[in-house]
């Protein structure tokens, strides 16, 4: 399954899970960020050599590293 990692720069897609591997207080905050389950993510920007990803979701612009976008699976936006 795709990440918001993977997700390219102007697309879309839809938050299908968060990994369960997260620690749990990760989980938290992802939600109270708006990273819920079937929130639509718009990507941004790419960072540079692999830098950060800038998505917006819930009407609200973050700034994610690696680790924690590959750890929100996305589906296909409609």
């Amino acid at each position: 399954m795709r990440s918001v990692w993977d997700i390219p720069k102007g697309q879309t897609a839809v938050i299908a899970a968060l990994e369960p591997s997260l620690n749990k207080e990760v989980v938290l905050r992802l939600h109270d960020m708006g990273f819920a389950p079937a929130q639509q993510v718009l990507c941004l920007q790419r960072g540079f050599l692999g830098g950060p990803v800038v998505v917006s979701v819930a009407d609200a612009v973050f700034t994610l590293e690696r680790q924690i976008a590959s750890s929100i699976l996305v589906a296909p936006a409609a």
